[in-house]
């Protein structure tokens, strides 16, 4: 049985900067480990996942991920084969901004809510900070909300800046669409209703 377990290192942040210096068409190391399975192409509903991944990473790679997702019906994408599991060992601040909903704005955006809308996830374990090699701080990034928003927003990464978190990540079985509608349209959707004023 251990004669088919495959492992593979990979540099998950490389993954998202020549994903993004690409401009197009990708084909990420993560796809040849999903070639390891076996048997139909077609595995969305399989209860076994096609790779597990495990990594330490931030939110741009959470972002990666959702885009990918996205792009399943892609023969180039990692998700092809079917829905591959991940525990990702990711900071309080990007926590707090998968987890976001509409009723705390400040941290709600199109990108978290196609994460909330295609995958399941769940906090595995709360991790001491301490415990890690030091973490790049994250900068204070300049913007014209008010004063008030940001100290709010501060006080909110404060509280879980001491830890970090393991998430178990696996796309959904079902998203709910029509078979008829891709994977893409959810992107539109979400974008459009963000847009809408009266929502935000």
């Amino acid at each position: 049985m251990f004669q088919r377990i495959h492992f593979k290192e990979l540099n998950l942040i490389k993954i998202v900067s020549d994903y993004l210096a690409a401009r197009g068409e990708y084909l990420s190391p993560l796809w040849e480990a999903s070639l390891t399975t076996e048997g139909e192409e077609d595995s969305w509903c399989r209860r076994d996942p096609p790779y597990t991944l495990y990594g330490t990473v931030t939110h741009s790679f959470v972002k990666y991920l959702t885009n990918r997702c996205l792009q399943r019906h892609s023969l180039l994408s990692e998700f092809f084969k079917g829905r591959p599991e991940f525990f990702l060992v990711v900071s309080g601040r990007t926590v707090i901004h998968l987890t976001a909903d509409a009723e705390r704005k400040m941290t709600f955006r199109p990108q978290n809510a196609l994460f909330q809308l295609m995958f399941d996830y769940e906090v595995v374990l709360t991790l001491p900070r301490a415990s890690f090699f030091p973490w790049k701080k994250s900068p204070t990034r300049s913007s014209p909300s008010s004063a008030r928003f940001q100290s709010s927003l501060q006080r909110l990464y404060s509280e879980h800046d001491d830890s970090f978190y393991l998430l178990r990540v696996r796309p959904k079985m079902d998203l709910g669409l029509h078979p008829d509608t891709c994977p893409e349209h959810l992107d539109f959707l979400v974008h459009s209703i963000y847009r809408n004023k009266d929502v935000r």
